[in-house]
């Protein structure tokens, strides 16, 4: 899994580049975690098939704070 920062208000997690079943799992397991433990941070997450684009409030986190969470 690679983290990489979009902008000042979205980071993109990206898992191996491949559809496959395994690949499925993590993300929506990902998906699931990140909603239940930083959801007061998020203002919207977009899963897909190897990403999760996670958009959140910098007035209440910073990115690096975010990242590092993950």
């Amino acid at each position: 899994m690679k983290l990489v920062s979009l902008s000042e208000s979205s980071l993109l997690l990206l898992y191996d580049q491949e559809i496959s079943h395994s690949v499925f799992l993590q993300v929506s397991q990902d998906t699931r975690a990140i909603k239940a433990h930083l959801s007061a941070h998020i203002v919207d997450i977009v899963p897909s098939y190897a990403s999760i684009l996670i958009q959140f409030r910098p007035g209440k986190i910073k990115g690096q704070d975010l990242q590092e969470k993950i």
